[in-house]
Formats: structure tokens, sequence, C-alpha cells
């Protein structure tokens, strides 16, 4: 067997833009963006963390068309930004944020406590299995 080393070719990576830092930073080492009406409290390593997805926007646009109902389930909440969307759209939803990543929770809890949603968001530590 012949071994053979490849040397790495790769361009650097461009050089970080300021759209490209980090959002605001909060107190408990988490970081902000505002989208949805909503201020989403997040951490890095969670999806998206660092600014809103715009598949998230466009899935917001079109499923909040009509009213959810009395009860909503956002699975894999990360940081909660959807589900804490749709309560404060629809005030008589009751909302349940959902997701099995320890920081998605915390980020979750924190983003609903920001926007006063307590009384229609709970947040669940699940994995939907």
């Amino acid at each position: 067997m012949r071994l053979i080393q490849i040397p790495n070719r790769r361009p650097p990576p461009p050089p970080v833009e300021e759209k490209d830092l980090p959002p605001r930073r909060l107190a408990e080492d988490f970081f902000a963006f505002d989208a949805l009406e909503i201020t989403a409290a997040t951490l890095p390593g969670l999806f998206s963390w660092n600014a809103f997805d715009p598949g998230s926007q466009l899935l917001f646009e079109a499923a909040s068309q009509e009213d959810p109902g009395k009860a909503l389930l956002d699975l894999g909440c990360g940081t909660g930004i959807l589900g804490a969307a749709f309560a404060k759209r629809f005030p008589n939803t009751q909302a349940t944020l959902s997701d099995d990543l320890a920081a998605a929770i915390r980020a979750a809890e924190r983003t609903v406590a920001l926007n006063g949603l307590e009384a229609q968001c709970r947040v669940a530590g699940e994995d939907g299995l």
C-alpha cells in the first residue's frame, strides 16, 4: 500500500464581513436577532444561530395565512422563533416548542421570556419519538 500526501490547495476563507458577525449579545451568554416581530435568543451551534433563516421566513409566511387553532407544536424549535411568532400573531393559540438539544431548549425559553409569551408558550425537551 502506498500513501501519498495531497497538499491543501484550497484558497483561504474570505474575510468576515460585518454582516456575518454574530448578532447583539444578551446577558447569560445569549445572542439575539429580530425577525417576524420577535426577538429571538440564540446560542452558537443552533441552526441559523446568527440570523433568521430565509426558508423559515417562507414557511412562516405560507403557514401563517390561516389561524392554527387552539394548539400548535413546533417540533425541533431551535431558538423558538417560529412557535413564538405564531403565538404572537394568533393570541388564542397555545404553542408547544420542543427540541432535544439542551441549547435549543435554553434559547427557546429565553425567546419566549424576551417576548412576554410565557402564558401562551410551553417549552419541552422532547425529540418527538
